[in-house]
């Protein structure tokens, strides 16, 4: 039977009594290829945490090794009985993944739970978010031995350093930490403790290949250093300026793997869009390249227009480009059909910049992507001229065109769409 093949379920809980929630436990143990199974919970407290004690029950029983709850509609905690079934289930089954996006908010549950992530021998992805006892990681010493990835996310200050202790010398490939407070303050206090893990743990991890630091302060020096082992560096809202970058930017044409390289959210101006144009030519295996939420304006994207070329995925939404860069990367539209993404949202392109880049397109006779021109049309009456124009494109989905101007986004709004809005 069909059912009988089911590997993965993924779904949102919402409005289910708790004789459903019962009966849909009881038909996951008669399914003998389902290994993955992801919650997302929009439910009261007290729901769900009846659902959640009955789901991990479940979990314990099944051949599940694959977990992913989200309860970032719900405030549930969990308790330490939840708890400990859930670390019997790390310990006891070949758990290979775990996404958890609440965790407990006493130090004892989290110590049990973190015990046992670190205690399993197949664990290979752990993502855990909004973590409130950071306090916990300091007292851990080693990784999973199979640990690939490592993505955590506070949700509130906290201080990297202390994860030198277990991520010192370890074999994650994929490392991802965000800094979940919106206290510009706190983030500010946070950096000064941070010289061991940029000066010894990061240089340590000699497996590396993807790295995300959000919201805390970067060592451009150590990054520079490693970024040729990198496939991709993505830096988020960190306070980099123009001097920063080019510390980074210049060891580009050194990387011979490097695929992605993000700056997003930055204090970037046209200067380092103009290093980079001058780099990217030499980095042959760089093909994606954000800058959203920048300033680098139509100088910056008049000197990046040039290179697009080189480059599958480009993100310049929100920096302050005028129609006249606009103009400019219009004249190099017919050499990147290739591309997947350009993005341009959120910019002040006008009319003339828009009309600018549809007559580019429509001298193509093939395009493998689109331009994103999202939330820059300043009146209906431009809307429709525009969409007038739009016709004469040999496929209208090259242009992705629609939403009212809001006004320049600012560098702290938290938003990311490195691919697609």
């Amino acid at each position: 039977m069909w059912f009988e093949r089911i590997q993965s379920i993924d779904f949102t809980l919402k409005k289910w009594s708790l004789s459903t929630m019962t009966g849909f436990c009881q038909v996951i143990l008669t399914l003998p290829t389902l290994k993955k199974l992801s919650f997302t919970w929009q439910c009261s407290e007290n729901e769900a945490k009846v659902f959640q004690n009955e789901y991990i029950q479940t979990l314990s029983k099944s051949n599940i090794t694959n977990v992913g709850l989200d309860y970032s509609d719900s405030a549930i905690d969990w308790d330490i009985s939840t708890t400990n079934l859930f670390a019997s289930w790390i310990l006891e089954k070949p758990v290979s993944n775990i996404c958890v996006s609440c965790i407990p908010s006493s130090e004892v549950c989290t110590e049990i739970l973190f015990g046992a992530i670190m205690g399993s021998s197949t664990l290979v992805h752990c993502a855990i978010a909004n973590l409130l006892q950071v306090a916990v990681l300091k007292k851990i010493h080693t990784l999973p031995p199979a640990l690939k990835t490592l993505w955590l996310h506070a949700s509130f200050s906290w201080n990297i350093e202390c994860t030198k202790s277990m991520l010192q010398h370890s074999k994650v490939r994929d490392l991802k930490l965000t800094n979940g407070s919106d206290d510009e303050d706190e983030f500010e206090d946070c950096t000064e403790f941070t010289y061991d893990f940029w000066t010894s743990t990061l240089p340590s991890m000699l497996c590396l290949q993807y790295l995300e630091i959000n919201k805390f302060e970067v060592n451009t020096d150590v990054l520079a250093t490693i970024l040729p082992r990198l496939i991709n560096l993505k830096l988020i809202q960190n306070g980099i300026t123009d001097t920063q970058a080019f510390v980074i930017i210049k060891t580009v044409p050194k990387c011979t793997r490097l695929e992605s390289l993000d700056f997003a959210f930055q204090q970037l101006t046209f200067l380092s869009a103009l290093e980079l144009s001058v780099v990217i030519p030499k980095c042959q295996s760089l093909k994606a390249l954000n800058l959203q939420d920048n300033f680098i304006g139509s100088v910056g994207a008049l000197g990046l227009s040039r290179v697009l070329k080189y480059l599958d995925i480009v993100n310049f939404s929100r920096n302050n480009i005028g129609f006249d860069g606009a103009a400019a990367i219009s004249r190099y539209l017919c050499d990147t059909e290739h591309m997947k993404y350009l993005l341009l949202n959120g910019n002040f392109i006008d009319t003339d910049g828009i009309l600018s880049i549809i007559r580019a397109l429509s001298k193509s006779k093939y395009r493998q992507g689109c331009v994103q021109l999202i939330n820059i049309i300043p009146t209906d009456e431009s809307y429709d001229t525009c969409r007038i124009a739009m016709e004469s494109l040999p496929n209208k989905s090259w242009v992705k065109l629609y939403g009212r101007f809001q006004g320049m986004v600012g560098p702290n709004t938290h938003r990311n769409e490195f691919t697609s809005e």
